[in-house]
Order: C-alpha cells, then structure tokens, then sequence
C-alpha cells in the first residue's frame, strides 16, 4: 500500500512540475523591442571576445545570443545562423529598410549583427578594439573595409507589436534603468512558485 502511494504521489508531484512550467510560460511578459533596445544599452563599455557569450565579453553573435536569452527569446548560435534571409525568417520576421525598423530589431550585415536602437543608432560587440559600442547604422564597416554595406533587419516573432507612440513612451520611462532587476525578480516569483506546489508533495515521501 505504501508503494502505490508513493507511485502516485510520484505521478502528482511531475504533473505539478509540468504545469507549473506551462503556468510559467503563459505568465511570461509580452517582450517589447523597446525594452530589449534598452537591455542591449546596458552593456556599453562590456569587453569584444571572440566565440564569449557573455556575461561581460561578448563578441558579435554573443551579445545578441545573451540579449535575446534573458528575454526567453531563441538566438542563433553564430552570424552564420542569420547571414541571409531565408535563414533569417528562422527567427522573425524580416525588414529591409531601417525607416520600418523599431528598437530591438537585429540588423543584419553578412557577417556581423546588432541590435537596432532606433534614430539611425545600433549596439554591439564591434571588436577587440571598441568592445560593446553604440554607433550609427551607417558608419559600420565590414571586414572589407566597404561602409555600410548590405543589411536587412530581423524582428523577433516573439516581440509584441509597438506604435511608435508607445516605443517613444517606453524609452523616457525612468524604471527601464533597472530592467536587469525586473527580469530577476520575474524569475525568482516562478521558481517560488514551483517550491510552493512542490513542497506539500515533497512532504508526504
């Protein structure tokens, strides 16, 4: 009798886990480009290491693998994941003129990437000599030496949609500053969340 009885409880303690992981998801908090624009910000003056992912040396690829992650979003693991378009729409929607991109689109150079700022700006892991810098979209030089070369913008199919009313609005908040502390204690009220449902089965063994 013993044995049955931890066999269900067994059962109910990993039904309680799967749906606390789907109460998890469903509760997660729509991702504005904006608020991506703003993470991105964070890390000017971050150090360029080559194949890093972060936390504080990145190199191109890197950085947008580690900005889009603490936002639950998937990233290609390298440019070569993103450098035409057809492998682009893998992970949102593409856009060739920078008059339609929004904050938090990635821009895509061939064989570099970025995040997109808006006003003509974008952030990335340039390199070893500049780390994480913000410049303008049209002062980028690929390897090549060729200035502003061919580029497209991806949007992340995971971003809800922003007017431009609402970006504006979104970037003169004061509590963008402490994103980093928003996404952590977002975090924290999930895990609490499991241990609260899993602590009563836990118990019983």
């Amino acid at each position: 009798m013993k044995k049955t009885q931890k066999i269900i409880a067994f059962i109910t303690a990993a039904v309680i886990m799967l749906g606390s992981f789907a109460f998890a998801a469903l509760g997660a908090e729509p991702v504005k480009g904006s608020e991506v624009a703003a993470f991105a910000s964070s890390f000017e003056g971050c150090g360029y290491q080559y194949a890093s992912k972060g936390p504080n040396k990145f190199d191109c690829s890197g950085f947008i693998y580690y900005v889009l992650g603490n936002f639950g979003i998937k990233a290609g693991n390298s440019t070569a994941d993103y450098n035409t378009k057809e492998k682009a729409k893998n992970y949102g929607t593409v856009i060739d003129n920078i008059e339609d991109a929004l904050p938090g689109d990635i821009i895509v150079w061939g064989s570099h990437v970025a995040v997109y700022l808006g006003e003509g700006k974008n952030i990335s892991a340039l390199n070893s000599n500049t780390g994480v810098c913000i410049r303008d979209v049209a002062d980028f030089r690929d390897k090549h030496g060729v200035k502003n070369p061919s580029h497209f913008f991806i949007r992340p199919y995971e971003y809800v949609e922003e007017t431009e009313e609402t970006v504006t609005e979104a970037e003169t908040q004061p509590e963008r500053i402490s994103l980093k502390d928003r996404i952590k204690e977002r975090r924290e009220a999930r895990r609490e969340f499991v241990r609260n449902m899993w602590e009563p089965v836990i118990s019983k063994f």
